[in-house]
C-alpha cells in the first residue's frame, strides 16, 4: 500500500497545474523515483529496526526517502505554488501530521508503532520540504533540491553520532541476504538475524549437526553477554562458563560424554527412561547393567563428533551460591537447577539471534569426578552441561510440541484445561 501511495503522489503531483489529460516528463520521472524507492526502502528499513535506536531509525528512513524521491522536490515546489489553497493545506496535512505523531510516539518509547507511522509519512517529507521552499522561496526548483540535501546530510551525520547504534556495528540480516538470493558468509559481519523473542523461542530447536564455519569470538562474546542477563536466584549469577578449545581436553571430554550416552541408550533400548525417578520422586538404580552398556558401542554420530563442533562450552555451577528450597524433601531434587539453566537457554536464544544454533547435553555428568579432574574444576562446584554451538546445517522452522491446553490446569492439577487463545 506505501508502494502504491508513493506512485499516486507522483502522479498526482505530476498532474497539479499542467492538467491530468497532459503528459509530463518530470511527473514520469518522480513516479518512476518513488517506485525505485520502494524497492530499497523496506529491505534497508526492516533489518535495521532492531539495531538502530529510534532517533537514527528515523534518521535512516527521511535520508533514504529524501535520497530516493529527491526528482519529486523540484516538481512539488513547481506545481505546488501554483495550485489551489485547498490542495496546499491537504498536502501540508497529509505530510506534517503523520510525521509529528510518529515523533510524539518515539518520545514516548513506542519505538514499534512510531517506527510504522515514520515509515508511511517518509514518502510525504521530500514534497513537504519542497512545499516549505516553494510557499517561501518561490517556483525554483534549486531550494527543493536543496531542501532534499540537508535531509540527506543530517541522516548521515545522526547516523554517524556516538550512540546511533547502541547494539554495535551495523550488521544485516540473515532473511534480508537469503531474500537477495544470497546467504552471507559466517564470520563475515553480515550474518546477523536480528530475531524477534517469540520467533526465536518456536524456532530454536536442538541443533546437532554444523558447519565447519567457526564462530568468531566477537560473536561468541555477544552471546554471552545478552545471556548473562538471565535470573537467578538472589541474583547470585551462580555459572562458571569454560570455553573448551584444546583438541586434547575436547577429546577427552568426548570420551567421558560416549560413555555416558551408552548408558542412556542402553535404557532407551530397554524401553525405560534412563536414570527417571519412580514415582516416589526417588531413583531405584538402574533396570540394566551400566558397566556393560558402558562398553557397548552405541554409535551416535552428534556425540561421537563432540570434539570437532566449532564452539563446545562446558557450564559449571557454584553449589554454595545455590538456594536449594527442596533439599530435605523426600524425593529428586530440582530446585537449584532453577538458578543456572535459564542462563543456559539464553545462550540457546542468543544464540539463535546470531545466526547459530545449539543444543544443551548432560551425558558427560555421569562422569562429573573425572571431567572436574580434567577441567580443574575446584570443590563446591558441578557441571550442569555440556554445550555445543556452530552454524547450522539446517534449521527447523516447524517445531512439535504439545498444545497449551495439554499442559496447562486451572487452579488445581485436576482442573479443567486452560483454553489457550
Amino acid at each position: 500500500m506505501l508502494a502504491v501511495g508513493r506512485v499516486l503522489l507522483g502522479a498526482v503531483l505530476g498532474a497539479l497545474g499542467d492538467g491530468f489529460g497532459e503528459f509530463d516528463p518530470l511527473g514520469v520521472v518522480a513516479v518512476l523515483a518513488a517506485a525505485a524507492g520502494e524497492v530499497a526502502g523496506p529491505l534497508v528499513q526492516r533489518p535495521l529496526a532492531a539495531e538502530f535506536s529510534p532517533l537514527a531509525l528515523t534518521a535512516v528512513g527521511v535520508w533514504g526517502s529524501a535520497a530516493a524521491l529527491i526528482p519529486l522536490l523540484p516538481l512539488a515546489a513547481r506545481e505546488l505554488t501554483t495550485a489551489g489553497a485547498a490542495t496546499r493545506i491537504a498536502v501540508f496535512a497529509l505530510a506534517l501530521g503523520p510525521t509529528l505523531l510518529a515523533y510524539l510516539l518515539l518520545a514516548a518509547a513506542s519505538a514499534r508503532l512510531a517506527s510504522v507511522l515514520v515509515t508511511a509519512s517518509f514518502g510525504l517529507l521530500p514534497p513537504l520540504s519542497a512545499l516549505a521552499a516553494g510557499l517561501l522561496l518561490g517556483t525554483s526548483p534549486a531550494p527543493g533540491l536543496l531542501l532534499g540535501a540537508v535531509v540527506v546530510a543530517v541522516g548521515l551525520v545522526v547516523l554517524a553520532a556516538p550512540g546511533a547504534h547502541p547494539g554495535g556495528q551495523q550488521r544485516h540480516g540473515r532473511r534480508l541476504a537469503e531474500k537477495l538470493g544470497g546467504t552471507p558468509e559466517p564470520g563475515s559481519g553480515e550474518e546477523r538475524d536480528a530475531v524477534e523473542l517469540r520467533e526465536a523461542m518456536r524456532t530454536s530447536g536442538a541443533v546437532r549437526k554444523f558447519t565447519d564455519a567457526p564462530v568468531p569470538d566477537e560473536v561468541l562474546g555477544r552471546v554471552l553477554d545478552a545471556a548473562r542477563f538471565a535470573p537467578s536466584g538472589g541474583n547470585q549469577q551462580p555459572w562458571v562458563v569454560l570455553v573448551v578449545r584444546d583438541p586434547e581436553l575436547r577429546r577427552r571430554l568426548r570420551d567421558l560424554s560416549v560413555l555416558g550416552w551408552r548408558e542412556y541408550a542402553a535404557q532407551v533400548a530397554a524401553g525405560v527412561r534412563p536414570f527417571a525417578p519412580g514415582p516416589d520422586g526417588i531413583w531405584r538404580g538402574a533396570a540394566i547393567d551400566l558397566d556393560a552398556a558402558a562398553a557397548t558401542p552405541a554409535p551416535m554420530s552428534f556425540i561421537d563428533h563432540l570434539d570437532t563442533v566449532p564452539v563446545l562450552l562446558v557450564l559449571v555451577a557454584r553449589l554454595t551460591a545455590l538456594a536449594v528450597m527442596d533439599v530435605e524433601l523426600a524425593r529428586q531434587s530440582i530446585v537449584g537447577g532453577g538458578s543456572i539453566y535459564p542462563f543456559a537457554q539464553n545462550i540457546l536464544l542468543a544464540a539463535r539471534d546470531e545466526g547459530l544454533g545449539g543444543t544443551i547435553t548432560t551425558f558427560a555428568i555421569r562422569r562429573e569426578t573425572e571431567a572436574a579432574r580434567l577441567l580443574e574444576i575446584p570443590p563446591g562446584h558441578a557441571v550442569a552441561a555440556v554445550m555445543a554451538l556452530g552454524y547450522p546445517l539446517r534449521r527447523a522452522t516447524r517445531l512439535r510440541r504439545r498444545p497449551v491446553g495439554a499442559f496447562t490446569r486451572v487452579d488445581t492439577f485436576t482442573g479443567p484445561a486452560f483454553g489457550a487463545p
